[in-house]
């Protein structure tokens, strides 16, 4: 069996995993650092779906009274440096913990060190692990080929995390989660069907985009990532409003759409895809 379909079958149990190990325990100074206005901004960065799958949590984040940057590492490092300061709460994402851009940026935080680092990561030896005031483990695992568990486990940790920074409980989320794996489970136990269900209704087709808002967007975007990793098939995946606005000329008998709904503040907006 290619070695890809065992990991993603694995991504129920993988995701169980992480969020019954998660703990909020060493997030409490940051709440609390948060609560006294100790920081004067947050960024949030990493790169591809690691990136991809921070996003809600970014989203979560800009509830607070407090500047929120979601920037890419190769982007921070190179032309945003200057907002990284001796007040700012620096969250990388990355499953392995040690990409260039990763380790160059750690390099540079030596020399103008930010109040703190939170660190993502699938591997805990790593040097962003290393590097980091808090760790936060994933716990998907290893993986094959391209991103599989370790986006899923970001997604939802990383989201568990923005919840309680925000003040909230993370009681109710971490259930919903946990049901949501089951729900996985179950839809992965007919794996084969489903696959042969999609492919039926896709069809024949010359260009494939994958549309979304607000939390979706992090589907989106590593909807069309891995389909290029693991598809190799280019498909473009955008935002919705974006896409309204100009690439909805590429439309045709052979163009295909995936729109995800997102939230129900922005989903009754799919009306406006109907032209297609």
């Amino acid at each position: 069996m290619n070695p890809y379909i065992p990991d993603i079958l694995a991504q129920p149990d993988a995701l169980r995993r992480a969020v019954n190990k998660f703990s909020t325990q060493s997030l409490d100074p940051i709440t609390q650092y948060l609560d006294e206005g100790e920081f004067d901004r947050i960024i949030v960065t990493g790169m591809g779906s690691s990136y991809n799958a921070s996003y809600p949590a970014y989203l979560q984040l800009t509830n607070l009274p407090v500047p929120v940057l979601f920037v890419n590492t190769a982007e921070l490092l190179h032309y945003f440096s200057g907002q990284i300061g001796s007040r700012t709460l620096l969250w990388f994402n990355s499953q392995s913990g040690r990409s260039a851009e990763i380790v160059h940026l750690l390099e540079w935080c030596k020399n103008t060190p930010p109040a703190c680092i939170i660190a993502s990561v699938n591997d805990e030896t790593s040097p962003l692990a290393s590097a980091a005031d808090i760790c936060l483990s994933i716990h998907a695992g290893p993986e094959s080929t391209v991103s599989t568990k370790t986006y899923v486990n970001t997604l939802a940790i990383n989201l568990l995390v923005a919840i309680h920074l925000t003040g909230q409980d993370v009681d109710t989320p971490r259930n919903q989660i946990l049901l949501a794996a089951g729900e996985m489970a179950a839809y992965l136990s007919d794996w084969g069907l489903h696959v042969a269900h999609i492919d039926s209704l896709l069809g024949d087709f010359e260009q494939l985009f994958i549309i979304g808002r607000r939390p979706s967007m992090s589907t989106t975007w590593t909807g069309a990532l891995i389909c290029k990793e693991a598809a190799k098939y280019a498909i473009e995946g955008m935002n919705a409003a974006d896409f309204r606005h100009g690439p909805l000329e590429l439309a045709s008998s052979n163009f295909i759409a995936l729109v995800l709904a997102g939230s129900p503040s922005t989903s009754s907006l799919r009306k406006y895809l109907k032209t297609l």
